[in-house]
């Protein structure tokens, strides 16, 4: 063997171990969702079983969403947990899985006794009072300032911060997703408030991204969730939340 052959065979094993150790090591997914929270939970126990399913491991980071989101472009995660379907056109590196996780229904909160008619987003653009909705999420950021003037929005970056603020009179309507409202409405503090749902704003299916170099594994995981689904696991997966955060939605009815 001659010293360009035996070069040659050297690069080729070092390519081949290098292969072998990223189809080993766990893929990492940004999660704008904590696990403490009812829709993050429910992520990542979806997730956790679609890459059982695969044969692979998955590791979770928390990230504000725009953080995640340069991150994914780039390549320096291999995933997002979950993003509306729009959010395939926010870059050409990135691959939404076939199937969605799961519907997501974002509704209005109010003062209990003076809830004004919500039915929609565009039925906000006769509101004029001032609204208040978690901060960094893809719906919510995009729909609001569709409908309403910006000096009338206020984005925050926690739920029961939003669910204060209405309660105290220091905005009219709280905007957020309806599981993450009913987990922190658990809590004995903020389920004294004296608020109710004023209206549905629209539902949002979520579904999981990956990084274009991830093409294979997409479609094998696009697969998992659908049968996942069609099984009646991810439904399973909820009602295991629901019982682990005590949510109801009897806390808040009008």
């Amino acid at each position: 063997m001659n010293r360009r052959d035996a070069i040659a065979g050297l690069l080729c094993s070092a390519a081949a171990v290098a292969q072998a150790n990223a189809e080993e090591r766990p893929l990492v997914f940004a999660m704008i969702r904590p696990e403490t929270q009812f829709l993050g939970r429910w992520q990542r126990l979806i997730y956790r079983e679609a890459f059982a399913r695969v044969g692979r491991d998955i590791a979770f980071v928390d990230y504000p969403a725009a953080r995640a989101s340069v991150e994914l472009d780039r390549g320096s995660i291999d995933g997002e947990g979950g993003r509306p379907l729009s959010y395939a056109d926010s870059s050409k590196n990135i691959l939404r899985l076939r199937v969605p996780l799961f519907e997501v229904t974002y509704v209005a909160v109010g003062r209990r006794g003076e809830l004004p008619p919500i039915s929609s987003w565009d039925s906000l653009k006769d509101f004029k009072g001032v609204v208040a909705y978690k901060a960094g999420v893809y719906t919510t950021s995009t729909q609001l300032p569709r409908v309403l003037p910006v000096n009338r929005l206020i984005g925050l970056p926690e739920t029961d911060r939003g669910l204060k603020m209405v309660a105290l009179g220091r905005s009219d309507l709280y905007i957020d997703e309806e599981l993450t409202i009913l987990s922190a409405l658990v809590d004995a503090e903020l389920a004294t408030l004296p608020l109710a749902r004023a209206g549905v704003l629209g539902t949002v299916d979520v579904y999981g991204y990956l990084h274009q170099r991830h093409a294979a594994l997409a479609v094998r995981l696009g697969d998992v969730l659908a049968q996942m689904q069609k099984q009646g696991d991810i439904e399973r997966l909820r009602r295991q939340v629901e019982k682990e955060f005590l949510v109801s939605t009897d806390r808040w009815r009008p």
